[in-house]
């Protein structure tokens, strides 16, 4: 698995026993301390992982993907477990589209415009079955004009954001420093190169299999600060030279009569 994207000759940025951050081939790799699961979370973990990347496309709006480091990275987990825990209702889990319009934070209201879900598989798909395409189509489409998707598969969520010119992938559950599947891991973020990369990382995710749907949706965020005079985040996006829309080259079969 992930035999073309190969992380080798780490460069060291930090100390890694205490931030766990890498770069390899100059692609960021930041594992958290723990991931969803965790007995911290008591009867909400392993069931938040919708709300923590929620949690994770609010933080990149406040601090750049690049700038984060293992402990704002637990951060998000714990404050995804909050959100987890006022909208979850009687869901015991939570999709996408639970998630409500707004979600009120930590003394912020977060605005959240979905796009709507697309049905995918990781290879083409018949032209006769309306609204579903192939995996990769459909992570384009939805990252045109939104700030990151939503990927479910598998009954797990992750997400991919989209900020400065990069693709960031980022997962709370238990995973290597790779991104796979590991029992002993942690959450991730790391980057990726562009959105192929993206769409083969589910590929070998599900290894290929043809019959394995994918539930893609686009979301973007606003964040009003309830504290200081209602003041927009997302105003602060020019300080931070954080760039969300457009910044990432899509491949082009996409026209403008597909937007949103």
């Amino acid at each position: 698995m992930h035999a073309n994207i190969r992380f080798e000759n780490p460069v060291v940025l930090y100390d890694l026993s205490r931030s766990q951050v890498t770069r390899e081939q100059n692609n960021l790799v930041i594992q958290g301390s723990f991931h969803q699961g965790n007995t911290r979370f008591g009867e909400n973990a392993g069931k938040q992982c919708v709300s923590n990347c929620l949690s994770a496309i609010v933080h990149s709006k406040l601090k750049p993907v690049f700038a984060w480091n293992k402990l704002y990275l637990d951060n998000i987990l714990i404050e995804g477990n909050d959100i987890y825990t006022s909208v979850h209702g009687t869901n015991n889990y939570l999709c996408v589209e639970d998630l409500p319009e707004f979600v009120d934070l930590r003394n912020r209201i977060i605005h959240c415009h979905k796009k709507r879900s697309i049905c995918a598989f990781v290879h083409d798909v018949d032209p006769d079955f309306d609204g579903v395409l192939p995996l990769d189509q459909a992570l384009q489409y939805a990252l045109i004009d939104s700030d990151g998707c939503f990927v479910t598969v598998r009954a797990t969520t992750s997400l991919v954001i989209k900020q400065n010119n990069k693709i960031y992938m980022f997962d709370s559950h238990a995973r290597n420093r790779f991104g796979l599947v590991d029992n002993y891991g942690s959450s991730i973020v790391f980057e990726l190169p562009d959105i192929q990369a993206v769409y083969q990382h589910f590929c070998n995710f599900v290894q290929d299999d043809q019959s394995v749907p994918f539930d893609v949706t686009g979301i973007t965020v606003a964040i009003q600060d309830t504290v200081d005079s209602n003041v927009d985040m997302t105003l602060q996006d020019n300080v931070q030279h954080i760039e969300t829309q457009d910044s990432v080259p899509i491949l082009g079969y996409l026209d403008s009569k597909h937007r949103d």
